[in-house]
């Protein structure tokens, strides 16, 4: 029986990967902005670098890794930013890459910012079915591999003030796939929020969440709280109904790096065989100028 499950569990990871490639989604999707909407681009107010990485159901041959690097910057007194983000993503036997760039105009009102996006970009994606061991040599299907190049844009929308933030956004607004139907991306739209409260001198407490939509399934929720210590050091958790609970840590190591590790460990029958999810993420912001301390961001 658990070589059954195993299976069916790699069975289905590869088609996922094959038939519906969705945007990844990190653990730390609340302190890399650009990954899911690119109205964050020039959020920072300065040159921000952030690169990630993502080991999903370790032990499960197979499983999903991903990496991902992305950079933004404010420009033109800090109206609008741009921004590029770099990510790869193998689900067995199928792999992903992709390159966007993305664009955001900062309108400034009484007591919030609104900050809208678009993003355009191409996702290049390869299945490799001829390295499969079949049960019946010789099936079709298995006989050639596939290569496609799907382009793809999205948008978003940010309202935000220091306190306070709530955004939407739809990074793969296409529906593309080949001709075989082999290769489709999903349209995920997302909305998340949160905001800050002082809970004492030097303790902040952050409560958010996100609920992601795609193609009439099921919402998936994540719901969030996680603590500021001495504007040094976040910790909190996350909770994705029916899939996982993540635990956070995140250190600032400078004015201008940080360094963010998430673990997920997973719900339901699948945690018997896999030993959870391990990500990485490093952040690093380029001051132009010396005057001033860099003001701390809570989202």
């Amino acid at each position: 029986m658990r070589k059954v499950y195993l299976l069916y569990v790699f069975l289905s990871l590869i088609g996922f990967g094959s038939m519906a490639q969705q945007s990844t989604m990190y653990s730390q999707y609340m302190f890399s902005g650009l990954a899911i909407n690119p109205a964050y681009a020039g959020y920072d107010d300065m040159l921000s670098l952030t690169a990630m990485g993502r080991l999903q159901s370790l032990g499960l041959e197979g499983s999903p890794n991903t990496q991902s690097f992305t950079a933004h910057t404010p420009i033109i007194n800090n109206k609008v930013g741009v921004g590029i983000q770099f990510f790869h993503e193998q689900i067995g036997v199928t792999d992903q890459t992709g390159i966007y760039g993305s664009y955001s105009y900062k309108i400034h009102m009484d007591k919030f910012t609104l900050s809208l996006g678009l993003q355009a970009g191409v996702n290049f994606y390869k299945t490799n079915y001829t390295s499969l061991v079949t049960l019946h040599p010789g099936d079709p299907i298995f006989n050639e591999d596939t290569r496609t190049v799907t382009p793809n844009i999205g948008s978003g929308a940010i309202l935000s003030n220091k306190k306070i933030f709530v955004g939407i956004s739809m990074p793969q607004m296409l529906s593309t796939g080949n001709q075989d139907n082999i290769i489709v991306q999903e349209k995920p739209f997302m909305i998340y929020g949160g905001m800050v409260f002082k809970l004492s001198p030097g303790i902040m407490l952050k409560p958010s969440m996100l609920a992601k939509m795609v193609n009439g399934k099921p919402v998936e929720w994540n719901i969030n709280a996680h603590l500021l210590i001495k504007e040094i050091l976040w910790v909190g958790a996350s909770f994705r109904p029916v899939n996982a609970i993540t635990l956070l840590l995140q250190i600032q190591l400078s004015e201008q790096l940080s360094f963010g590790y998430t673990y997920d460990a997973s719900l339901g029958e699948i945690s018997s065989i896999e030993a959870g999810s391990h990500e990485l993420m490093i952040n690093y912001k380029f001051r132009f100028s010396k005057k001033g301390a860099v003001s701390p961001r809570y989202f």
